[in-house]
Order: structure tokens, then C-alpha cells, then sequence
């Protein structure tokens, strides 16, 4: 159970950390983040933040200070782009995790639930916003009917 209960506590660190990095936080945010979460997960965390990469070392704070770390967690990650809001959606359930007013493992869920993608809605009207540029700048060109529409299809 205790080995069980230590990698959750693990996972629930690593994927914060993955998805702070994905969403474009700095380095030292997501360092004292990292640390954050971990001390009220019973954990002394060591964390390095690259552009490409986010190193932690968990050391359990109930073995003393003197004790080593049980494990050392190198995550590989492609450069983040800053998104917001979803920056703003992880960084709240970080906070709760860290005040005691939401359980670890709910909070695993509610990151993994954070999506990077845009909903289906919005990639839809995306797709039409290219044809209707498209079924313009053949309109300037005073193009006929059919040319709007052949346009508006390959836009």
C-alpha cells in the first residue's frame, strides 16, 4: 500500500509538471510549483526546468533530512507554447491540491481532463474561416459564382 500510495504521489507530481511545461510556464514558476505540491505531498523535491526537459528528485520528508532520494524522474517534453488558458486551469488545481481543499488523486484526473486542443466547435468554425477568406479574396477579384465557391472549397 505505502509503495502504492508513493507512486501516486509520484505520477500526480510528474504530470503537474508535464502539463505546466506544455502550457508555457516559466521555468522558476514551475520549479516552486513543483516544490509546492510536494511538500504537502509529505515530499522534499529537488527540480530542474529546461526548455526541453523538467528533472525532479523526490526525497520522502519522513526520513529525515539527511535522506537520499528514492527516485530521480527525468521527463523529456517538446518546447511549450504559452496557452492561458489552460495555464490558468492547471495552475488552479495545483493551488487546491497544495491548500488541502482538493484530493491528489481527483486532482490527476481534473490534469489529465485538461485538454491542448481546440473543441470541435471551434476547429469547425476555424476550417470555415479559411474557405470564407478564400471566397473573398476571389470576390476582390471579382470572380464569378463558381469561382467563389471553388475558392471557398479549397480554403
Amino acid at each position: 500500500m505505502m509503495q502504492v500510495d508513493f507512486e501516486n504521489r509520484v505520477h500526480f507530481i510528474a504530470e503537474l509538471a508535464r502539463r505546466l511545461h506544455q502550457y508555457g510556464t516559466s521555468a522558476p514558476r514551475l520549479e516552486n510549483a513543483i516544490d509546492n505540491v510536494a511538500r504537502r505531498l509529505g515530499f522534499a523535491c529537488n527540480s530542474l526546468a529546461t526548455p526541453t526537459s523538467v528533472i525532479i528528485s523526490f526525497v520522502v520528508l519522513d526520513e529525515g533530512p539527511d535522506a537520499l532520494p528514492r527516485l530521480t524522474q527525468v521527463i523529456r517534453l517538446a518546447p511549450g507554447e504559452v496557452n492561458l488558458r489552460r495555464l490558468v486551469e492547471v495552475d488552479a488545481i495545483a493551488e487546491k491540491v497544495i491548500d488541502g481543499s482538493l484530493d491528489m488523486r481527483v486532482g490527476l484526473i481534473e490534469l489529465r481532463a485538461v485538454q491542448s486542443g481546440l473543441s470541435r466547435r471551434a476547429e469547425l468554425m476555424r476550417i470555415l474561416s479559411f474557405g470564407l477568406a478564400s471566397a473573398t479574396v476571389a470576390a476582390l477579384f471579382r470572380g464569378v459564382v463558381a469561382d467563389l465557391a471553388v475558392a471557398a472549397g479549397l480554403g
